[in-house]
């Protein structure tokens, strides 16, 4: 149920996580009707859809959204408490601020390195016969790696690509040098046991990104930070911080 990493570790994993896990896969399937798959992607993609939801939801609640403010800075007070966001636009004052780790490298250590790539097909990824969307998960061990390897497609029916195309994302830890290298070669090095399944493409691109985690004192004075997104493709790991963001915050479970 959405485990990633070494399979033996699921033994020793307490019962109650796992019987957590497998009630959350199966709810999932209920999330709307004739669902054959556990999981949910918005039209148009996340990128495209999550901020509209976020700023629907704020208006709902008598608040407001600013978007594309790539250079906004974390505001503090004499007491260095976060009191706010300086934008381009003006600046805005909260009681406290919930931020990427990315937005105050001063709170911020390195993290992992990430490697996507990004397929733009014809068809589903081989072996997955007509699948409009699938999520893949290959296992570190049968990759000769110590990260496993995730891939995710998605096709016209979600509005992420043309009528008769597939756009593929395969995403895993770099661990190899990347020093002279291009985003592509790193690529091809690291998810070389993904290709296969997206084979023939039409285009291919590739990034590289180094991620950002919150340091021990991210949580102090009001300042909540978020981690990077990792190398998954199910978010598991970004709901689970999300959710102990919450409660931290509120005090309630979410």
């Amino acid at each position: 149920a959405r485990h990633s990493g070494n399979y033996k570790s699921l033994k020793r994993l307490p019962a109650i996580e796992l019987v957590r896990a497998l009630r959350a896969y199966k709810s999932a399937y209920r999330t709307f009707p004739h669902m054959t798959s556990p999981y949910v992607f918005p039209i148009g993609g996340i990128g495209a859809s999550l901020h509209k939801a976020a700023s629907k939801v704020l208006q709902a609640h008598d608040g407001a959204s600013l978007t594309g403010e790539a250079s906004a800075k974390v505001l503090f007070d004499k007491s260095g408490n976060a009191c706010g966001v300086s934008t381009k636009r003006g600046d805005v004052h909260a009681d406290c601020v919930i931020a990427a780790a990315s937005c105050v490298p001063e709170r911020a250590t390195g993290g992992a390195t990430v490697v996507r790539l990004y397929a733009l097909m014809t068809h589903p990824p081989n072996k997955c016969k007509d699948a409009k969307s699938c999520q893949l998960l290959l296992p570190a061990a049968a990759c000769g790696r110590k990260h496993d390897i995730h891939v995710y497609s998605s096709s016209a029916m979600h509005g992420v690509s043309p009528p008769g195309t597939w756009l593929a994302t395969a995403a895993t830890v770099v661990e190899g040098d990347i020093d002279g290298a291009t985003a592509m070669a790193v690529a091809k090095r690291e998810l070389a046991a993904a290709l296969p399944l997206l084979k023939p493409t039409r285009k291919m691109l590739a990034s590289v990104c180094a991620t950002a985690v919150p340091d021990a004192e991210a949580g102090a004075g009001g300042l909540y930070l978020l981690s990077s997104c990792d190398e998954t493709t199910l978010f598991k790991s970004l709901v689970e911080e999300v959710t102990q963001t919450f409660k931290s915050v509120t005090g309630e479970d979410f």
